[in-house]
């Protein structure tokens, strides 16, 4: 109860976990007092020999299932429209000596069946594994309160646009693993096998502006 009482009044719950020592009985305890009270937490894993820090921030939800419909293509591609801005953002910071962080990613996973996984990833030095945790929630933070740019949105529909017709460049010359992967993943997905050609037309009917707009909705 006092416990409880007291994670209320926090905003999030950082835990800090030896790579050694690993997990232990209190710690398992207290993560799941923050899930009762609905209370956001990162992990840091500690390791006095690690060379490279990495730190990510999270978001599970709910698998979404096959696309089926225009409309669900088009969502997917908004969203891959902002992983694409938000990494080439990053990496614009990056380059200038603006960023604690030496390399940063964004992606979305989808495991059938189980769960959708948004995540955002940095790694840099260990000493700095603190403001690489703070400078990538605030560059979360302006994506989401602001958006992107109009030329951001445009670059990532160029580079998105050249990779769809690559793959379909590509697309007679493939290996047969490939094909076979590929089929095997939209079969466990439930999705329905495609060719690039056929999946590069939504890259193109996709619109600048409702990309900004709803890119790294929360």
């Amino acid at each position: 109860g006092d416990l409880r009482a007291g994670l209320r009044a926090a905003d999030a719950a950082l835990f800090v976990v030896s790579a050694v020592d690993g997990v232990d009985g209190t710690t398992e305890l207290l993560w799941d007092e923050c899930a009762a009270v609905g209370m956001p937490r990162a992990i840091v894993i500690t390791d006095p020999e690690l060379t490279r820090a990495e730190v990510s921030i999270s978001r599970i939800e709910r698998p979404r299932g096959p696309v089926m419909t225009v409309g669900h293509e088009r969502r997917e591609l908004v969203e891959r429209i902002g992983m694409w801005a938000f990494t080439r953002r990053t990496s614009a910071e990056i380059a200038a000596g603006r960023a604690s962080f030496l390399e940063a990613d964004a992606s979305i996973q989808e495991y059938p069946g189980t769960m959708r996984l948004i995540q955002l990833e940095a790694s840099g030095l260990p000493g700095t594994w603190r403001t690489m945790l703070k400078d990538l929630g605030i560059a979360l933070q302006r994506a989401r309160l602001h958006g992107f740019t109009e030329r951001e949105v445009q670059d990532a529909r160029v580079a998105l646009l050249a990779d769809a017709e690559e793959s379909v460049r590509r697309e007679a010359t493939r290996q047969a693993r490939d094909v076979l992967r590929q089929i095997n993943g939209d079969v466990t997905r439930g999705s329905r096998p495609r060719s690039a050609a056929r999946k590069s037309p939504a890259c193109a009917a996709s619109r600048g502006r409702r990309c900004r707009r709803r890119a790294l909705r929360p």
